[in-house]
Order: structure tokens, then sequence, then C-alpha cells
């Protein structure tokens, strides 16, 4: 018969809203969004390798600076794409990440696309941001997952200038 151990995982949920136009309102975070669960899951002898993805951990992964140093850097590094500004193509990009025990970015996929111009600017971006603060499991640093939404969004600022000869 196996024996099961109770384990404690937590379900944060954070939203980062990065604008991408100039917005001061760059992002909006929920402050305790978390759902704590007992599950009940086999032992196993060896629960880890060197290449496992962690979601429960002791401390996220993080940018260098925190979420405002991230919302700042994509709005440096951002170039609303010619192409969907032009056509008014505009929404929200889901990007997914892993980040690595060394902090490097990696596995970077869209996990929700709007248009293949902006898909791929999301993406270039994300591959653009420097090494991250690893997450951590038990004091030593780990792999994770990570998932960013970048809104584009045209503005009548942007539209004006256009318009502009």
């Amino acid at each position: 018969m196996k024996s099961f151990k109770t384990i404690r995982s937590v379900f944060s949920v954070a939203i980062l809203l990065a604008s991408v136009l100039g917005s001061n309102n760059l992002m909006a975070e929920s402050k305790d969004g978390s759902l704590s669960v007992d599950i009940c899951a086999p032992e196993s002898e060896d629960d880890s390798s060197e290449d496992d993805l962690y979601i429960n951990v002791d401390k996220r992964a993080t940018f260098p600076g925190g979420h405002i140093k991230m919302a700042a850097f994509i709005k440096e590094n951002i170039k609303y794409p010619e192409f969907a500004a032009d056509n008014g193509v505009q929404g929200r990009v889901i990007v997914n990440f892993v980040v690595d025990k060394d902090g490097s970015i990696s596995d970077i996929k869209v996990v929700r696309g709007v248009h293949p111009s902006l898909d791929a600017e999301a993406v270039r971006v994300v591959k653009l941001m420097p090494k991250w603060q690893p997450a951590e499991r038990g004091g030593k640093p780990v792999r994770t997952k990570y998932m960013l939404p970048l809104s584009f969004r045209i503005t009548d600022v942007q539209t004006n200038k256009k318009e502009q000869p």
C-alpha cells in the first residue's frame, strides 16, 4: 500500500497589465488573491530532478527591480508593429516562459495571441529581458513558469501622429 503525505499548495493570482503606449497606469497587481488547497499526493523517493519545473515555490521568480521596473522595461523596448497600428489591430497577448535556475529566460511561448505581428513583438521583448532573480524552493534556485500578459492598445495620441503630414 502506498503512503500519502499532505502537501499544502498555494495558488497565487497576480495580474500585471503593462500598457504599451505611454499610460501612467503601467500595472495593476492583486495584493492577495491566493487560495490554499490541501492535496494528497503519493510520496516519492526522488521528488525532483535537474530539469523539473516547480509551481509551488517558497519565493517566486522576479524581474530585477520588481514589477514596476519590468513595466518600464517593456514600455522602453516595445515597438507597436506598423502593420498592426495601420490596421487597428490591438488586444492582449499572453506569453508563457520559463525562468531557469540561473535567472535566464527560456521556452517562450504565446499562450493566447492576437495577431502574428503583435505576438512576435511580445516574444521579442521577452527575449530582450535581463536575467531574473530565480524562484526558490527550500532555499535553492529552481526552474519555474511565468505568465506575462502584454496589452497592445492604439490611443488617440498615436492616431493623431499618424494623421499629421
